[in-house]
């Protein structure tokens, strides 16, 4: 979907006291920045107008990608109605209603916002309410950080709670290179190069697919384009393909508006299909024939050629998956690349104090701490040799609840969650033990291959096979959990 900015000449910030246009100013630092939009459609009222043309001459002559137009309104500048600015505002919306629409909301009087969250809130349109922060008061203290403002329900009636978080930053920043983890992104880059190659993604719940997926697109020549991401899982088959390939209004319930569907409003970009085997047979083979042709066929309307790369994200491997049916064998070789995501657990010791290290530096500026928690010896012991079943999304909360609950800057178990038993029983330490442990470990990272598992052990395949019997491992169970 084409994307459109939309925001009021702010004058105060946009323009130095002399008049000169303000080239740290809001707006300009948006431009900079974050500005990947079609065009620019900038509200000024009409005894403003002159500055306005100054403004856009200024911006257009400097940023050569920036497309500025501007709408005069009749309105008094001192005395603002929010009738009449609600008024102006909605006849520019459904003028733009066919594009996402992103309204710039750090310029413009109280009343002027107060108006955009209205229109935002009511008229059901693709509407997204932008702000930025000043660099000096961002995250990286050189760039602004871009925030989006968004709307939660509240019990209270009537009422809605305004939620404010990070949407762009300096992505590559947030990520986290330990050794193995350097070698999947490495891969991942290269594939990104590739930018027309669909590609599998799989990984445990939590060790960060939709990550991946966002770096693979942030790599590749189709950064500037849209990235977006649709939970297979979450929605029946018919209303699954209604937002892949557009709908009309009243096409299902909840449909309140027309929509182009994720994959034109994706064209250029990269759409990331999570939990995809959860989609049935039909929708796969839909799916193989748009990534063949690359024709979006909706039900109603013409169809529509557009260019958009699939990541397939899964907590199975892909393999599984094929071999118990649940995914069509055309697809899996159409597509073909996978990468995997190794789980918490399997990670060397040291680069999981890398990983919880670096989080814990992370927790200590959201939670504006002025020193990072410390552990005690047992809560290392814990975070070491607990399993982890949601990898880092759990390694993560548990850090949350740590830092809500610890008042002092030292933290032990006692402040682990509940789920979490905190005196577990203390593991075997014989030898034979600790062998059959640890071939149960490499069992389950190659998915129950025996013959991988032999090469990475350094044993010949009849001596892990003999120990697997000696042990009584059971492949059936190693199996039935991947």
């Amino acid at each position: 979907m084409n994307r459109v900015l939309v925001s009021w000449l702010g004058i105060e910030k946009d323009f130095t006291p002399d008049g000169e246009v303000n080239m740290s100013g809001p707006t300009v630092n948006f431009y900079k920045h974050y500005y990947e939009h079609d065009f620019h459609v900038l509200l000024v009222t009409e005894e403003n107008v002159q500055k306005a043309l100054i403004f856009k001459k200024t911006v257009e002559e400097k940023f050569k990608n920036i497309f500025i137009i501007l709408k005069p309104q009749n309105v008094d500048g001192v005395h603002w109605n929010l009738k009449q600015l609600k008024y102006i505002g909605e006849q520019v919306l459904m003028e733009l209603k066919d594009y996402q629409i992103d309204i710039f909301f750090s310029t413009g009087s109280a009343i002027m916002k107060i108006a955009w969250f209205i229109l935002h809130y009511t008229l059901g349109l693709n509407t997204r309410l932008l702000q930025i922060v000043k660099p000096e008061e961002s995250h990286s203290r050189t760039k602004p950080d871009l925030y989006i403002l968004d709307f939660e329900t509240s019990q209270v009636p009537l009422a809605a709670l305004i939620r404010q978080h990070v949407l762009q930053r300096d992505y590559q920043a947030d990520l986290i290179f330990t050794p193995t983890l350097e070698k999947v992104y490495d891969r991942a880059y290269k594939i990104a190069q590739a930018s027309d190659a669909h590609l599998f993604i799989t990984g445990d719940q939590g060790t960060g697919k939709e990550t991946l997926a966002r770096y693979i697109h942030k790599s590749s020549v189709r950064e500037s384009k849209p990235f977006n991401v649709i939970d297979c899982a979450a929605y029946p088959e018919q209303e699954l393909e209604f937002r892949l390939m557009g709908f009309k209004r009243g096409s299902f319930p909840g449909a309140t508006y027309d929509s182009r569907g994720l994959l034109v409003e994706t064209n250029g970009g990269t759409l990331y299909l999570k939990n995809f085997d959860a989609l049935t047979y039909r929708m796969q083979n839909i799916l193989r024939r748009f990534m063949e042709d690359g024709f979006v066929h909706p039900l109603v309307g013409r169809d529509k050629k557009v260019n958009v790369r699939l990541l397939f994200g899964t907590s199975r491997p892909v393999k599984d998956l094929l071999k118990d049916k649940v995914i069509m064998p055309e697809l899996y070789y159409y597509v073909g690349l996978n990468i995997h995501l190794p789980s918490f657990e399997l990670l060397p010791v040291d680069e999981k104090k890398q990983i919880i290290n670096e989080f814990n530096a992370r927790k200590r500026k959201l939670y504006h701490r002025k020193q990072a928690l410390e552990f005690c010896q047992a809560l290392w012991n814990f975070f070491i040799s607990y399993s982890f079943p949601g990898n880092l999304t759990e390694l993560q909360t548990i850090l949350d609840t740590l830092y809500i609950f610890g008042q002092d800057v030292e933290v032990c178990t006692d402040l682990l969650p509940d789920y979490i038993s905190v005196e577990p029983e203390l593991p075997s330490l014989t030898l034979a033990d600790v062998e059959k442990i640890h071939i149960e470990k490499v069992l389950r990272m190659f998915h129950g291959n025996k013959s991988r598992t032999a090469r990475a052990l350094g044993v010949a395949l009849n001596t892990l096979k003999k120990k697997i019997n000696d042990y009584g491992i059971d492949m059936e169970a190693i199996l039935r959990n991947q």
